[in-house]
């Protein structure tokens, strides 16, 4: 064996006493990695510490005993003499901490790689989740993580179990073992905000110290730092074990358990405390976005919105006062299809639109796919449809400068356009990349080609909610009337929708008979959703 450098000497420990063994086979840094390991397992596993390991060079230590790997208990605060890092060093391959099962992650990378990105703007930012095992931390983090994502903000959750099968297998749950684990975790969590990424991190963390050295990495670093104790009583976490690891604690298997054994020292000013019990993953959750959204880093305009805006008003004063309005108004006849497209902007099918596509808007689907919302424009809607309106060189010559003018359909003014905006239509531009051909053969090509040479955008005020009149009017129900309907019915998420041909094995269709395509709801198989609700 070569010689250690001096300079490796000051840092070497040996194992006194019963263990004299161990000197002979100082730790150097980077020297003699293979011969280190070896002879580190191969004395290591002779340990009588109440387990027995097999030992095989040049195979991973085999585990008799799930809470001693390797002859190392990870709740012991015993490390033979050596320090964490040596430690680390020969056993860098060793899963100390044993207490642990990998979480998975609610949003795939499919999906990150279809969302990122979205939203504009620099968002890079730590939320640190603490609190006791089983109080809701990786719940939370994950259903934050999924909504971020979803909205075009980069986010990814940080677990703890997850971290202490990877990064961190060589730590067990000493105090010096805890401490090091967070500060890890710091370090990570900043380069992950640093790029632009909402860290959001799950663990227990007990020490208040420690916390504050994730907050101090941040801190130097000009990131910011949320720290968020989950509060939620050590009987309700005990409720939730799903690990048996309180059992455990209890019955002595596991030492150091915090919340049973271990102290854990709640925050004194975190920046947001939530409960858990009493409430849903998602209820909770909530508290944190509106904490994200009042420092910024989720634009506003994100939030949900649990009734859609409607274009026609509710009430009949109003609607005769649009009526009248547009009497006076120049007008444009309108087609079938283009009544059609009032009606679903009237709707908020197509929110956010307002009205029929102004030229940037149309470009944004048609080159991009999407629209930019918000009012500071920070976030991207998925849109790759064209909702326009055609105009002749007729039209534009008489209205163009006009604040507003009114839409006819057979001569029945339907709704207001105002602030009209005329630009030209490409035609063969918009066919090719709609539907990748400009053929005049395709169905769609006809229709667009016999349109007017321009198109023209604006806001719409829709007189009154458009009706066909074809005894199918009462099946035709806004997004605002299917959300109340649902939530009255107490209707769970999703609905299963199929036609009855295609799926023989399943109900029959509903006795009422009036839907094209039989569907059940997921609480229900012998109903149409219509008649369930």
């Amino acid at each position: 064996m070569s010689e250690v450098p001096e300079s490796s000497k000051k840092r070497q420990k040996t194992i006194p006493g019963q263990y004299p063994w161990a000197y002979p086979y100082r730790i150097a840094p980077f020297a003699h990695l293979r011969f280190c390991t070896l002879e580190f397992q191969r004395k290591v596993n002779k340990l009588n510490v109440g387990a027995q390991h097999e030992y095989r060079p040049g195979v991973k230590a085999k585990y008799f005993d799930d809470d001693l790997p390797l002859a190392l208990d990870s709740d012991s605060d015993s490390d033979f003499g050596f320090s964490q890092n040596e430690l680390g060093f020969c056993g860098r391959l060793l899963q100390v901490a044993t207490n642990v099962t990998e979480q998975k992650h609610h949003v795939t990378r499919e999906t990150r790689g279809k969302n990122l990105g979205l939203c504009r703007g620099f968002r890079g930012c730590t939320v640190w989740l603490t609190g006791l095992s089983g109080a809701g931390k990786t719940s939370i983090a994950f259903e934050l993580e999924a909504y971020l994502v979803s909205r075009g903000i980069p986010a990814y959750g940080l677990d703890g179990d997850n971290i202490r099968t990877g990064l961190n297998k060589n730590l067990g749950f000493t105090p010096a073992d805890r401490e090091e684990n967070i500060r890890r975790v710091g370090e990570v969590a900043k380069l992950f905000a640093d790029s632009g990424v909402v860290s959001i991190c799950s663990f227990v963390s007990p020490f208040a110290d420690d916390r504050e050295m994730a907050r101090k990495i941040h801190k130097d670093a000009g990131l910011k730092f949320f720290e968020i104790f989950v509060d939620t009583p050590l009987d309700v976490c005990e409720t939730r074990d799903v690990k048996g690891l309180y059992k455990k604690a209890r019955e002595g298997v596991i030492k150091g358990f915090t919340g049973i054994t271990q102290e854990y020292e709640r925050p004194q000013m975190p920046e947001l405390v939530v409960n858990t019990h009493g409430y849903t993953v998602r209820e909770s959750t909530q508290k944190l976005v509106t904490l994200l959204e009042q420092e910024g880093i989720i634009p506003r305009s994100l939030r949900d919105v649990d009734l859609l805006p409607e274009l026609y008003p509710s009430e009949s004063i109003a609607t005769e006062a649009l009526r009248h309005e547009a009497e006076s108004l120049q007008a444009i006849e309108i087609s079938t299809v283009e009544l059609q497209w009032v009606q679903v902007l009237a709707e908020g099918w197509a929110y956010p639109l307002r009205g029929f596509m102004r030229e940037d808007e149309y470009l944004q689907t048609l080159h991009f796919n999407t629209l930019q919302s918000g009012m500071d424009g920070s976030y991207r809607e998925n849109h790759s449809v064209p909702i326009v309106l055609s105009a002749t060189q007729a039209d534009k010559d008489r209205l163009d400068g006009c604040s507003s003018l009114t839409l006819k359909y057979q001569g029945k003014a339907v709704a207001i356009l105002r602030r009209p905006e005329f630009y030209f239509q490409r035609k063969e531009e918009r066919l090719a990349r709609q539907f990748g051909t400009s053929n005049p053969n395709h169905p769609y090509s006809k229709q667009v080609y016999e349109s007017g040479d321009y198109l023209v955008g604006g806001d719409l005020a829709v007189i009154e909610r458009i009706r066909w009149e074809d005894g199918l009017d009462q099946y035709r129900l806004t997004p605002n009337e299917l959300r109340r309907r649902f939530k009255g019915a107490q209707c769970r998420r999703h609905l299963r929708l199929s036609v009855a041909q295609s799926h023989p094995q399943w109900p029959m269709p509903c006795s009422c008979k009036t839907l094209a395509a039989s569907c059940w709801s997921a609480a229900s198989s012998s109903q149409c959703c219509c008649c369930i609700l």
